[in-house]
């Protein structure tokens, strides 16, 4: 039995992305000098589109450091650690295919639970 395209169309995964700008900063470890900072256009559950200072080439791996928007416990910053490759560039921006990702607190744990 073949399933019309709407019912094909309705089981494909749809992969979201969602319109954050956050602050980020990303370096390439295999070129120690390519540091910079930028925004983020989006972010999705496997892809990261951020705005550049370099100019990236597809096929480099990438970190990317982003300031998570929401608190740890409503009180600990926290930062969010992506390590992946560049899937698509182009003047001042690049897309990044996450490999892993890691939430870290910002601050240590003493402090972000107020017993300085």
């Amino acid at each position: 039995m073949i399933a019309s395209p709407m019912a094909f169309l309705r089981k494909q995964r749809v992969r979201r992305c969602f319109p954050l700008q956050l602050e980020v900063q990303y370096q390439c470890p295999e070129a120690h000098s390519v540091r910079g900072v930028g925004k983020t256009i989006d972010i999705g559950s496997h892809e990261v589109r951020f705005t550049t200072q370099h100019c990236l080439y597809q096929g480099q791996q990438i970190n990317l450091g982003l300031d998570w928007p929401v608190l740890l416990d409503e009180t600990c910053p926290l930062k969010l650690h992506i390590s992946g490759t560049i899937v698509g560039s182009q003047s001042g921006a690049a897309s990044v295919k996450i490999r892993s990702y890691e939430f870290r607190t910002r601050r240590t744990l003493a402090l972000c639970a107020g017993e300085a």
